[in-house]
C-alpha cells in the first residue's frame, strides 16, 4: 500500500520537474532525482511481482523502472535496472528478449 502511494507522489512529481532545470542544493536536477527514486520504487514493485509469479507485470513494471533509469543518466542504475529486466524476462521464459536488453 505505502509503496504504490510513493510511487503516485513521486510520479507527480516527476510530471512537474520534466523538462525543468530545477536543482537541489547539491547540483542534482530535481528531475534526476525523481527518475531515481521512481526507479527504486518500480524495482521494489517488480521484485514483489516476480515473488508472486505475476511475470508480465513485472516485465513492464522494470520497463518504466529501465526508462527511468536512462533518462536519470546514472550508469550503474541504468545497468542494475537492465539486468533486473533480462532476469525478469528469463523468469518468464523468454531467454531471447532476455539476451537482447
Amino acid at each position: 500500500g505505502h509503496v504504490m502511494k510513493a510511487a503516485e507522489h513521486y510520479e507527480a512529481f516527476y510530471q512537474l520537474t520534466v523538462c525543468s532545470a530545477w536543482k537541489d542544493e547539491t547540483g542534482h536536477t530535481y528531475n534526476s532525482l525523481a527518475c531515481e527514486h521512481l526507479w527504486r520504487i518500480y524495482t521494489l514493485l517488480a521484485d514483489k511481482m516476480l515473488e508472486n509469479k505475476e511475470h508480465q507485470q513485472a516485465i513492464e513494471t522494470l520497463i518504466k523502472a529501465l526508462k527511468m533509469a536512462k533518462e536519470g543518466g546514472d550508469m550503474k542504475m541504468e545497468g542494475e535496472a537492465a539486468y533486473c529486466l533480462s532476469l525478469a524476462y528469463n523468469f518468464a521464459g523468454e531467454q531471447q528478449t532476455a539476451l537482447s536488453v
